[in-house]
């Protein structure tokens, strides 16, 4: 896990878009196999070289994806712009019937 979706957690429950105890998401994180990846001077090098959309000018989603890049890891993500950028990527919700 991104410390980038830690960081957007926080920002969404301090201006009251999202109900969540972050104690409870940090927590979480502490099952095998988990890790907190650090926000780092490589990933915002990545960043800066993403294709710039002007309808997509989410700053946490541009880190994240960067992140996914720059440790060629998967992006695991719903999002719809996800499919924009050159990120390997995977889908975290089921198929509907």
């Amino acid at each position: 896990m991104s410390v980038v979706s830690l960081l957007e957690i926080t920002a969404k429950l301090r201006i009251g878009k999202l109900r969540a105890n972050l104690d409870g998401v940090t927590r979480a994180l502490a099952p095998p196999g988990f890790r907190l990846l650090d926000l780092r001077p490589a990933h915002l090098i990545q960043m800066t070289s993403l294709p710039f959309y002007p309808d997509h000018r989410d700053p946490f989603d541009h880190a994240l994806i960067a992140q996914a890049i720059a440790e060629d890891m998967t992006f695991v993500s719903d999002d719809r712009n996800a499919a924009r950028y050159p990120v390997r990527r995977l889908a975290c919700s089921e198929p509907g019937p």
